[in-house]
């Protein structure tokens, strides 16, 4: 198996077994096989800023979808699912086939800031960014330079807004509107499909803001905006 700092991973067939030391039980953490309203027990680590570890086994894991997402270099196969049985309300994990999940199985971080699970970012391979979730707030946390993933908290959904996008797709103007006034201070952020930022010109009135295609080539776009208080509301949309 593929041996990380806290254990080790090995493939059987559709499913991927992890250990925490040689002389452990295996656990499952992802099972490739499973289909749409499939179950499965699988082990979840959780570590905190005192580095202690909580070690679950059991938990019960339910697949909302499996369908494919196009990544740089093809379709990858997508699973979308969620905990059945634990007690704070976690995120739902994406799996995508080649990869794993976008949350780690592996010492997923509880990031005490916010009382929230930390969430992988982005993948990348030979330096170049082959998935990426956005957006995320990130941990104050060093990773390793070695480290194959970015991770950041997800933000809480109660409170947090909504913003849409349109025309969707658009062609030489986009139009976000948020459920509050935008204040004067808010950040915008535009990231393409593969989480590379990207310049953009944009003006703010009211609850909107009008974002100037510019140069932006044809593609899927994230945007995101954030405040001095932490608080961040994002969309997503085409150029055509």
């Amino acid at each position: 198996g593929v041996t990380l700092s806290r254990g080790w991973l090995r493939r059987d067939g559709d499913k991927v077994l992890f250990r925490t030391k040689p002389d452990t039980p295996e656990y499952p953490i992802y099972d490739f096989a499973l289909k749409a309203n499939d179950t499965a027990v699988l082990k979840r680590n959780f570590f905190d800023f005192n580095n202690t570890i909580i070690e679950l086994d059991s938990l019960l894991f339910r697949v909302l979808k499996v369908d494919s997402v196009m990544l740089p270099g093809g379709w990858h196969k997508r699973w979308t699912v969620d905990c059945l049985n634990y007690d704070y309300d976690l995120p739902n994990e994406t799996w995508i086939a080649g990869m794993g999940s976008t949350f780690g199985p592996v010492d997923r971080f509880l990031c005490a800031l916010s009382g929230t699970p930390a969430r992988v970012r982005c993948f990348w391979r030979d330096g170049e960014i082959i998935y990426t979730q956005f957006p995320q707030n990130i941990c104050e946390i060093e990773f390793p330079a070695g480290c194959q993933v970015i991770t950041g908290t997800s933000l809480p959904g109660n409170g947090a807004g909504h913003l849409s996008a349109f025309p969707n797709p658009f062609s030489d103007r986009l139009t976000l509107e948020a459920d509050f006034d935008v204040p004067g201070d808010a950040l915008l952020n535009c990231f393409d499909a593969t989480g590379r930022k990207k310049q953009v010109t944009w003006s703010r009135d009211g609850q909107q803001i009008t974002i100037d295609r510019g140069t932006l080539p044809p593609g899927l776009y994230f945007f995101s905006i954030t405040t001095r208080y932490g608080r961040m509301l994002s969309a997503h949309a085409i150029a055509n």
